[in-house]
Formats: structure tokens, sequence, C-alpha cells
């Protein structure tokens, strides 16, 4: 006898495991991480119907983690922006339509990005990082999931200043300037002194509090709702 695939659905001991997968969805780091893992690799040949699939994917996750799309948007203009000379270059090069591809990857994986800091505190992305890391031999785990989740939240850090450094240059009349490399290089100079500033200040603040890599961590629970730290540490 044949069982249609809607019936299978309305197993209860199936029910379950579909419920409880989605409620791991929205709290474990470990499975967004792999998601947007998983997301850029499949974006990075995909043609334009793959890409626009994930982006609705996205955009999905986005809506149920309650991440705001156009408050996500407003922080990446001018990152968005910066992109229009790759755009520009890469047409002439390859074509339009491979100019929007290059630039539709790019805002995809740097929104996945910003939705998962957004969702995720940082001791979580360093607990998950580590987590996936621990497994694979002569990789120093803490280090690189220390690296990493610091690089992560740096993105929306380097983001603010980008705005604000934008709206200061536009309060004074940056706009009238119509050589667009003396626009840039006022835009860049400034946001990258700003953010080895703060690189500098963060890392005194780190060696001030003695940080370590052998200092007791947390740990993430074995995909619990909750977030239990593991009373081992």
């Amino acid at each position: 006898m044949r069982i249609c695939s809607n019936s299978l659905l309305e197993l209860p001991v199936l029910k379950s495991v579909i419920r409880k997968i989605g409620e791991y969805s929205y709290m474990d780091p470990r499975l967004k991480l792999a998601a947007i893992a998983i997301i850029g690799f499949l974006s990075l040949n995909a043609e334009w119907k793959i890409l626009a699939l994930l982006t609705l994917l996205v955009l999905w996750g986005g809506i149920r983690f309650q991440v705001s799309f156009f408050s996500i948007l407003k922080d990446m203009r001018c990152f968005i922006l910066l992109l229009l000379p790759i755009w520009g270059i890469r047409s002439l090069t390859a074509g339009m339509y491979d100019a929007t591809l290059v630039c539709w990857r790019i805002i995809l994986a740097g929104y996945a990005g910003v939705s998962l800091m957004a969702t995720t505190r940082t001791w979580e992305i360093r607990a998950a990082l580590r987590w996936f890391f621990k497994p694979i031999p002569f990789i120093p785990e803490k280090r690189l999931s220390a690296m990493i989740s610091l690089m992560l939240r740096f993105l929306p850090l380097i983001l603010r200043q980008s705005n604000e450094i934008s709206d200061a240059q536009k309060a004074r009349g940056i706009e009238c300037r119509k050589n667009p490399i003396y626009r840039m290089v006022r835009f860049v100079l400034p946001l990258t002194r700003r953010t080895f500033e703060d690189a500098d200040n963060l890392i005194i603040a780190m060696e001030a509090r003695c940080y370590c890599e052998d200092r007791t961590e947390p740990e993430l629970s074995h995909f619990s709702r909750s977030f239990r730290l593991d009373n081992r540490t």
C-alpha cells in the first residue's frame, strides 16, 4: 500500500522531529553558522534563479528571527555604495549580468552575516566556532574562534562608523566634489583610521583584564533551547 508524503507528515513522531528542528533553528548558533556556510557555498557559482531562492530563504529567516529588513539595509547602505565601483569595473570587463551576480552574492553574504550578529551573542558565536574547530587537528580552536568572533563583532561597528563619516561629509558638502576618487579617498582614510584605533583600544582593554587563551569559557549545551551553560566548566 502506498503512503503519500502528506500522510507521512501527519505521523506524530515526524511532527515532533520537525517541530524540534524548527525550535533549534531559532536558538542554536551552530545551526545558524552551518546555514550561513551552506548558503555561501551554494551562492559561489549560482545563477540568478538560485540566488533569488537563497535570498528569499535568508529574508524568511530574518523575518522569523524578527530582524528588521530596513534597519539592516540602512546599516549596509555605505557598504552597498562601495560595491558600485566593483559593479562598474566588472561590467566593463565581464558584462552587466556577471557584475550584478557578483554584487548580489556579496550583499547576500553581508546581509546573512549582519542577521547572525543581530540575533546571536558574541560568546555564543565563539562557542559555536570552537565546537566546529575542535575536531580538526593542529588548529588552535580557542584562538581561531576568538579571532573570528571579534572580527564579526567589528562589522556592525564599521558599518556604524561608515554611516557617521558619510553623514558628516555630506554635511560638509562632499557631494559637491565631482571627482569620485577624491570622495572615495576621503571616505576610506578616516574609516580605516577609526577601525585601527578601535582595535587598539580593544587590545588594551583585553590586556588590562589579563585575557588569555586558557581561560574557562561557557560551553553550549547539546542543542538545548535554553542555552544552558555547561556545569562542567
